[in-house]
């Protein structure tokens, strides 16, 4: 886990990278409409973080792992991004996702969308922030 500060004359907040999938691929999400040097840090956190929040050992709970895949394929860093592709191949060839099981749905709505990001990422990712959309600077910026 890894941690940044950001102060503002109000308040500060503490906002930490963590490695648990999920979280991390929301992580991913959400940097990519940061700006300045509060999202090349919380990148470079989170490119740090990845070998451990892209691991097959997670898989027991595969839409978790799921959320990492969605997330490598928004960081911005290539070897991210082809680690998030092996453990997506990993989670179709591997792993069982049996109709009625515990969280099958979300599985399958998970599994859905890491394979449109994957597919996509060469072109126009579909969760990816478009050209248009503003970012958000850090009051530190």
């Amino acid at each position: 886990t890894t941690t940044t500060t950001t102060t503002t004359t109000q308040s500060t907040y503490q906002h930490r990278s963590t490695t648990d999938p999920l979280g991390w691929g929301l992580d991913c999400v959400m940097a990519q409409w940061l700006a300045g040097a509060a999202a090349a840090t919380r990148k470079s956190e989170l490119a740090f973080l990845a070998p451990q929040a892209l691991d097959v050992r997670h898989a027991s709970l595969p839409f978790r792992l799921l959320g990492a895949c969605i997330g490598a394929t928004l960081l911005g860093d290539e070897a991210v991004a082809a680690r998030g592709k092996q453990v997506l191949q990993h989670i179709v060839d591997e792993v069982a996702m049996p109709l009625g099981s515990p969280h099958s749905t979300i599985n399958k709505v998970m599994l859905a969308t890491a394979l449109l990001s994957v597919d996509a990422a060469t072109d126009v990712a579909p969760l990816a922030r478009q050209p248009d959309e503003p970012r958000v600077l850090s009051p530190s910026d």
